[in-house]
């Protein structure tokens, strides 16, 4: 008798969970929609919370993930990729860098009050919509519109679609008191941000790349026309702390980084190069631990 598919568990798991997570979503509809913002879920006062995400991955072109180099916990397979794009002949290329940039999430838990059945839900929005919600609170008119008895609720009217949407927000007069049992329904924001690993955002790349990620099915998008020029580095010798030197930054530079290279291995901008995330940081400064600044030239 054969045994138990994990694969095949942990992929409907993945599915059940992702799932779960979309139903504790909520998405302003268009036209007008109610909302109560809820009051902070901890002892530090947060209503919010803030994380990098890239947009347009896996196979449909629509999915989303944080990105773990903007977010400071580790290397992001996907910035990787929007450097060499950015550094593409193809214009198809530059634009699809520019929808890969990572941008600032924000979510809120948030009560629908078209919907309050649903209890609280998680509202995840951008850095427009947060300002004017902070510009409330900092008025001294409105104040904390997130508090339990006191606070108010929101008409966001939502107009337009994908790159065409537009959000106004404009606070309610009468104060909207909460039910007590959502207090106790308020999520964890900060466990929310999730991020993938190095292989796994890999995966999700080139699957929509595969696919053509919605970019009208063309299986070369994506796929940058250049590669990375091998180039023997400029050697730059050593020098006291005092020392400065303008050296080239060769061609390479955020382009190609390998630890078992001996020609990477053997460059002096070796580890500011692997750090390095995007091509235009070819041109940036650099303190060497020698104390050498190196800097390119042009």
């Amino acid at each position: 008798m054969s045994g138990i598919n994990m694969d095949a568990l942990r992929a409907r798991l993945s599915e059940l969970k992702e799932a779960t997570e979309q139903r504790a979503f909520w998405t302003p509809a268009q036209g007008s929609n109610r909302v109560r913002i809820m009051p902070p879920w901890n002892e530090l006062g947060k209503i919010h919370t803030e994380a990098w995400v890239h947009w347009g991955l896996g196979e449909t072109g629509r999915q989303m993930t944080f990105c773990p180099l903007k977010n400071k916990v580790g290397p992001c397979y996907v910035c990787e990729q929007v450097a060499l794009l950015k550094a593409s002949t193809k214009q198809v290329d530059l634009e699809l860098a520019q929808r890969l940039t990572p941008n600032l999430r924000v979510m809120f838990n948030v009560v629908d009050r078209a919907a309050p059945e649903k209890g609280v839900q998680i509202w995840g929005t951008g850095i427009a919509n947060l300002r004017e919600i902070m510009s409330l609170i900092a008025d001294p008119q409105w104040g904390d519109i997130t508090d339990s008895e006191a606070g108010v609720n929101l008409v966001i009217e939502r107009t337009g679609t994908n790159l065409g949407t537009r959000y106004t927000i404009r606070p309610e007069r009468q104060p909207s008191p909460l039910d007590k049992s959502w207090l106790s329904q308020l999520h964890d924001l900060d466990a929310m941000v999730v991020h993938k690993t190095y292989d796994e955002l890999k995966v999700m790349y080139d699957a929509g790349r595969r696919s053509g990620g919605g970019d009208e099915g063309d299986p070369t998008v994506g796929v940058p026309t250049i590669a990375p020029t091998r180039h023997t580095p400029v050697q730059v010798p050593a020098a006291s702390a005092s020392t400065s030197a303008t050296v080239d930054v060769p061609d390479c530079y955020s382009l190609w980084n390998d630890a078992n290279d001996p020609i990477c291995k053997g460059c002096a901008l070796f580890q500011p190069c692997a750090n390095a995330t995007t091509a235009r940081q070819a041109k940036a400064a650099y303190v060497a631990p020698d104390g050498v600044v190196r800097k390119a030239v042009g």
